[in-house]
């Protein structure tokens, strides 16, 4: 049986939309992700980035991002952000989210020396993943885990929808 992201994104990128009632169609699966987003367009938009990666996608991702910015920004408390720091903030963590390999170890976590030693990577503390740097780190690692807390929130909607496991 094939996971619900998989499902999805044969269903993204299908092109007969029929419906059978005696089985779980793409339309079904379509049909589930819009009623999914009603509750969670965030989600919605990330999960969509995620299946497609097209321009209009990753613009609509980036949309929702910045409502996350201004979220965690209420959440946490953190001083009044200017509208060019939510931007930048909302881009910078949705380009983590889209490539959160470490450039040194190439998400490995190990680098791999000359004399065939293997070592922790130093930049990221060897978990393989690009550690936000700069201004704006804290408030990236918050919108990052709001990103992530957010798709699993639809997806987990997707699977309701869709009669499925909460997490298949």
């Amino acid at each position: 049986m094939l996971s619900t992201m998989e499902r999805m994104g044969y269903a993204v990128h299908s092109s007969d939309m029929s419906h059978n009632p005696l089985r779980t169609t793409d339309a079904d699966v379509i049909a589930a992700m819009g009623a999914a987003g009603i509750k969670n367009p965030q989600g919605r938009a990330i999960l969509q980035m995620d299946l497609t990666q097209r321009r209009a996608d990753v613009e609509d991702a980036l949309a929702e991002a910045k409502f996350i910015v201004r979220d965690e920004a209420r959440k946490n408390r953190w001083p009044a952000l200017q509208p060019k720091a939510i931007a930048d903030i909302a881009r910078e963590a949705l380009r983590h989210y889209t490539a959160p390999a470490c450039p040194k170890c190439f998400g490995r976590g190990m680098i791999y020396a000359e004399n065939r030693s293997v070592v922790p990577c130093q930049a990221c503390d060897a978990t393989g993943k690009r550690p936000p740097i700069g201004r704006w780190e804290r408030e990236i690692r918050a919108v990052l885990a709001a990103m992530e807390r957010l798709r699993e929130n639809a997806l987990a909607g997707v699977n309701r929808q869709l009669c499925r496991p909460a997490f298949a």
